[in-house]
C-alpha cells in the first residue's frame, strides 16, 4: 500500500511539473516589484561667466572694435553655482565699478559705461532674462538717458549684447526697457 501511495504522489508531481512547464499555471510571486528609479535631469550649474567691458581708444587691439575706436573685452567672473548663467552675467555686469578710464586707455584696465547708466536718476537696472531658441531676452527698468557724448551710444549695447552672447546657446539678443523693445539701430535718437 505504501508503494501505491508513493507511486501516486510521484505521478501527481510529474504531472504538475509537465503542466507547469507548458504554462498552464502562472506562479505569482509574493515579492513586490520596486519601480525603477527615475533619473532626474540635473540642471547644469555654472560657476564662471564672462562680462563685456571696454578698452577705450584701443582701436580693436584687445577685442572687437566698436564706436569711437574702443574695443569690447571680457572679464571672467566667478559666480555662485547657478543654472542661469545669463542672469548671473547680467547681475555681474551691473555690479562692476566704473573702472579706470586712464588705465583702460593705457591698455591695462577697463571701462564700464553701464556703471554710469545705473547710477543716474531713474538709472537702468537689470530685472531678468530668459533664453528661447537661442534668443536671449533681457529685461531692464529705468531710462536709457544721460550719456556723456556720442561715444557712449554704441558702448551700452556693446556691453549688454556682448555679455549675453558669451552665454552658451545665445545667438541673438533682444532688449526690453520698461517692457518696451529697444532698437539699438535707432538708439542714438533716444534722449
Amino acid at each position: 500500500m505504501k508503494k501505491y501511495i508513493f507511486l501516486i504522489i510521484l505521478i501527481v508531481l510529474i504531472a504538475l511539473a509537465i503542466i507547469a512547464s507548458l504554462g498552464f499555471f502562472k506562479w505569482k510571486s509574493n515579492r513586490k516589484v520596486q519601480p525603477q528609479a527615475v533619473a532626474q535631469k540635473q540642471e547644469k550649474q555654472y560657476t564662471e561667466v564672462k562680462v563685456a567691458v571696454l578698452a577705450l581708444d584701443d582701436n580693436g587691439k584687445r577685442g572687437q572694435k566698436i564706436g569711437c575706436n574702443d574695443s569690447v573685452i571680457y572679464l571672467d567672473k566667478t559666480v555662485t553655482p547657478t543654472p542661469s548663467p545669463l542672469d548671473a552675467a547680467m547681475t555681474e555686469l551691473f555690479a562692476l565699478p566704473e573702472g579706470d578710464i586712464e588705465a583702460s586707455t593705457a591698455g591695462t584696465g577697463y571701462y564700464n559705461v553701464i556703471y554710469k547708466m545705473k547710477n543716474r536718476s531713474n538709472g537702468l537696472g537689470f530685472i531678468k532674462s530668459k533664453i528661447e531658441n537661442g534668443v536671449a531676452k533681457l529685461y531692464f527698468k529705468g531710462e536709457l538717458a544721460g550719456f556723456d557724448g556720442v561715444c557712449d551710444i554704441p558702448r551700452v549695447p556693446a556691453q549688454i549684447e556682448g555679455t549675453a552672447k558669451q552665454v552658451e546657446g545665445v545667438t541673438e539678443v533682444q532688449t526690453f526697457v520698461n517692457d518696451q523693445p529697444v532698437d539699438w539701430t535707432t538708439y542714438g535718437n533716444l534722449k
